[in-house]
């Protein structure tokens, strides 16, 4: 992105009367998790999650993993936003 299409403040809605106090108080327990301001810690877990699930995709993608091993490890890291299934499929070929 240049700096033309960046905007210079980004607002997150926390409002409880509109039932979006949640926000707030996840933003309070990623600072508190990273020692850092509320907006640093945005920062650090829009960026964590990213590199989260590229490496579980990468565990997951593994050869020497079992199905039910990689549904597990799949269980470990869903989250409310993030959704890891594992499928395998079977082909024969003749």
């Amino acid at each position: 992105m240049d700096a033309e299409t960046i905007p210079k403040q980004v607002r997150i809605r926390t409002n409880p009367d509109a039932d979006l106090g949640h926000r707030y108080e996840a933003i309070e327990r990623a600072a508190e998790f990273y020692g850092v301001s509320k907006t640093k810690a945005v920062v650090f877990a829009c960026d964590d999650v990213r590199q989260l699930v590229n490496g579980v995709k990468a565990v997951l993608s593994r050869d020497d993993l079992t199905l039910r091993q990689k549904q597990e490890i799949a269980e470990t890291f869903a989250a409310r936003a993030v959704d890891v299934t594992v499928e395998e499929s079977v082909s024969v070929e003749f």
